[in-house]
């Protein structure tokens, strides 16, 4: 491709350049940046995202709720071709690194992933369910819109925000097993205004060690502490909260947040 001049490395640029555009209120995005390791499960059919392609995939759906299943089996096989994939990621960057793995999808597979990885640690990052479901919503309005999946498979909101659901009440489960040292909740809004004495709080609870003997995570929390919390836009959501759109986000509010703690 280089020889000829890249025209194969110019049109995947312009297609990143394009999607980053149009994704750039939502979540940043771009091939040469740092992402949530799920993706990396794209290949063998093991990422949710994929239900956006596939929405009749009853297997894609089930993963998502593999905690639920009567047996585990599924989610043993997946999180089996998950752990190698991070054994490859950990042998590159450094076996004496702690990996940190960020996505929100896993809260399914919660209580697999504590099985299968028996010295992790788990933090759950709260916000208020309501506006949580409705950034959910709005970030996948442009892939719902392209694939105009609304008009092929009505049913996706629902079994999606049915999925959410369960998301919840299997954290919330997860909270009352797990040993203290082990798993830790996070509010955002403490995390937005005190990100320092959040961290400090976290590694105590979960013996990882100093936090402030990690300079330069300090220096950021500090820029962080001096402008105001982020807000994300939960605005252009499909659907105002009146009428079935208000039924279906009061399945959410046994995890709302008082009003001056929501972000």
């Amino acid at each position: 491709d280089r020889v000829i001049g890249a025209p194969i490395n110019r049109a995947i640029g312009w297609a990143e350049h394009r999607l980053a555009k149009r994704m750039k209120d939502i979540h940043p995005i771009g091939l040469k940046s740092p992402e949530e390791d799920f993706l990396l499960l794209l290949p063998t059919l093991d990422c949710f995202l994929l239900v956006l392609v596939f929405p009749e995939c009853d297997w894609l759906w089930r993963l998502a709720r593999s905690d639920h299943m009567s047996t585990q089996l599924p989610a043993q096989a997946v999180l089996g071709r998950y752990r190698r994939l991070l054994q490859r990621h950990i042998y590159f960057h450094g076996r004496h690194l702690q990996l940190l793995s960020k996505n929100a999808s896993f809260a399914g597979l919660a209580h697999s992933l504590v099985t299968e990885f028996p010295d992790s640690a788990i933090v759950i990052c709260e916000r208020d369910a309501v506006l949580a479901v409705k950034s959910q919503m709005r970030s996948l309005e442009p892939s719902r819109r392209l694939l105009a999946l609304d008009k092929l498979y009505p049913s996706f909101q629902q079994k999606l925000l049915e999925t959410l659901q369960f998301y919840y009440k299997n954290l919330q489960h997860l909270k009352v097993i797990a040993p203290a040292n082990q798993l830790c909740c996070v509010a955002l809004h403490d995390l937005s205004l005190e990100p320092r004495q959040t961290l400090r709080s976290l590694y105590q609870q979960l013996r990882l060690g100093g936090v402030d003997d990690v300079k330069p995570l300090l220096d950021t929390l500090m820029q962080l502490e001096s402008s105001p919390p982020t807000r994300p836009n939960t605005k252009n959501v499909k659907k105002t909260e009146t009428g079935d759109a208000a039924l279906e986000f009061s399945a959410f509010l046994n995890w709302r947040h008082s009003p001056e703690r929501r972000l």
